[in-house]
């Protein structure tokens, strides 16, 4: 089975940061409008959203840190501030191992999910198609 696609990994430079920067705008408006952290971020940042325009933007913002992820999740808040969509269209959540605190949480969506799901296939066959490398690409050793 093939996973390549023509028209996305054949694009010229200019259409490629194009889309990049027009998925970044749709992202950061999504979060702007969906998120209790993001909403609250950007008015103490005094930051508008509609002025990140490319990903080249992204260099000026503060850095949000795996810190400030867990101090706005249980046990830390009532509520899971990063989660933008609600219950009934969230279809998983995913946790870190926690290593480093507790487990920052994510959640992805029925249409996330399947994102996922085609990309998946193509994420395992370059991870494993290598000899001497597995799951997380690290080399295998006896």
């Amino acid at each position: 089975m093939s996973f390549f696609s023509q028209e996305i990994e054949t694009m010229d430079r200019g259409e490629l940061d194009a889309l990049v920067d027009e998925r970044i705008r749709y992202t950061v408006q999504f979060a702007a409008e969906n998120s209790p952290f993001y909403r609250k971020w950007f008015r103490t940042n005094k930051i508008d959203p509609t002025t990140i325009r490319e990903h080249e933007d992204l260099r000026d913002l503060p850095v949000i840190s795996g810190k400030d992820v867990r101090e706005r999740q249980p046990p830390d808040t009532k509520e899971f501030e990063f989660k933008c969509v609600d219950w009934p269209e969230v279809f998983t959540v995913h946790e870190t191992s926690g290593t480093s605190g507790n487990p920052k949480s994510f959640f992805l969506t029925w249409r996330t999910g399947t994102v996922m799901q085609r990309s998946m296939p193509e994420h395992l066959s370059l991870k494993t198609s290598r000899p001497g490398t597995g799951w997380w690409s690290a080399p295998l050793t006896a």
